[in-house]
C-alpha cells in the first residue's frame, strides 16, 4: 500500500519534493514488491509493548527561506545546522520531547549514518525501541531507490513490516528530517494530505515513528540530493554474524 506526498519550497533556487510507503507482512512470506502494493495500512501483529505510538503535531511547523537557503548553499555549515537543530527543539518542545543532542562527531558522519543517528534520536527520544544499525543489504537498497529518486523496498525482505521516505532536492540531513517529521500535515505540500482527514497526513512521521518490533533494522543512502531510508521491523536475519550485519560507528551509538 503505497502512500506518497510532495512539497515544493519558494526559497531561491531550491525545490524539494517528499515520497513515503508503510507496508506490513502477513502470516505467510511474500515478496516485497507484493507486500507494498498490497497490504493494507495497519500491523499485522500489535506494536511491541515496550513502544509507545507518538501522536501527531496540533499544526506544521515550517522552515524559514533563509534557513533553507543556508542549507542548499552550506548544508553541513553552522548556519544551517544550528538553525534546523533550533527549528527541531522548537517543535519537540511544543511537544513535550526534549531537545535533539547530536552526539560528538555527527559533523565527521557520511550522510547516511546522519539519516541513521537522526532517526534514532527521533524514536529513543519518544520510548520507541532503536535501530540497531545500518543494514548492507538495506543500504544497497536505499542506494537504488535513491539514484532513481524513489521509496526503497527492502529486497529480501526479512521482517514483518516496513517503512521507508524519501527526499529529493535538499542537501541537509538535519532539514530533510524536519520537513518528515514536522512538516507533513494539513497545509503542507503533501499531496495525500488535503484534508485532515485524509490517511496520507504525517506519513513520513509515521513511518520514522512506527513502533516497529524487533530487532529494527535500517538501510539509509544519499545520491546527490536524493536522499532514502527505510526501516524494517522483526528483521531476525539482520544482526551480527550475518551477511547484512549491522554498521555502526563509534560516534552513531548512543
Amino acid at each position: 500500500m503505497h502512500r506518497h506526498s510532495r512539497f515544493h519550497r519558494h526559497a531561491p533556487r531550491i525545490v524539494g519534493a517528499l515520497a513515503c510507503v508503510l507496508a506490513f507482512a502477513g502470516p505467510a512470506a511474500e515478496p516485497a514488491s507484493t507486500v507494498a502494493a498490497t497490504r493494507p495500512k495497519k500491523a499485522a501483529r500489535p506494536p511491541h509493548p515496550r513502544a509507545r505510538v507518538a501522536s501527531d503535531p496540533a499544526v506544521n511547523r515550517s522552515l524559514s527561506s533563509a534557513t533553507l537557503w543556508s542549507c542548499q548553499v552550506n548544508p553541513g555549515g553552522t548556519t544551517c545546522v544550528n538553525a534546523v537543530l533550533s527549528a527541531i527543539d522548537r517543535a519537540r518542545a511544543a511537544e513535550g520531547v526534549r531537545a535533539m543532542r547530536l552526539p560528538p562527531g555527527f559533523a565527521a558522519l557520511s550522510q547516511p549514518q546522519q539519516l541513521f543517528v537522526i532517526a534514532n534520536l527521533e524514536r529513543s527520544d519518544r520510548g520507541l525501541i532503536p535501530a540497531i544499525g545500518l543494514s548492507r543489504g538495506l543500504d544497497r537498497n536505499a542506494l537504488a531507490a535513491a539514484r532513481a529518486n524513489q521509496d526503497p523496498v527492502p529486497n529480501p525482505f526479512f521482517g514483518n513490516a516496513y517503512g521507508s521516505n524519501w527526499a529529493g532536492g535538499i542537501g541537509s540531513t538535519l532539514a530533510v528530517d524536519f520537513l518528515w517529521m514536522y512538516d507533513d500535515g494539513p497545509g503542507s505540500f503533501n499531496i495525500d494530505c488535503r484534508s485532515p482527514q485524509d490517511a496520507g497526513c504525517w506519513g513520513h512521521r509515521h513511518n520514522i515513528l512506527y513502533a516497529y518490533e524487533p530487532p529494527l533494522a535500517m538501510g539509509a543512502a544519499v545520491a546527490g540530493t536524493s536522499m532514502t531510508e527505510v526501516f524494517v521491523g522483526g528483521d531476525g536475519r539482520t544482526h551480527p554474524g550475518q551477511a547484512d550485519a549491522p554498521l555502526t560507528t563509534r560516534a552513531a551509538r548512543r
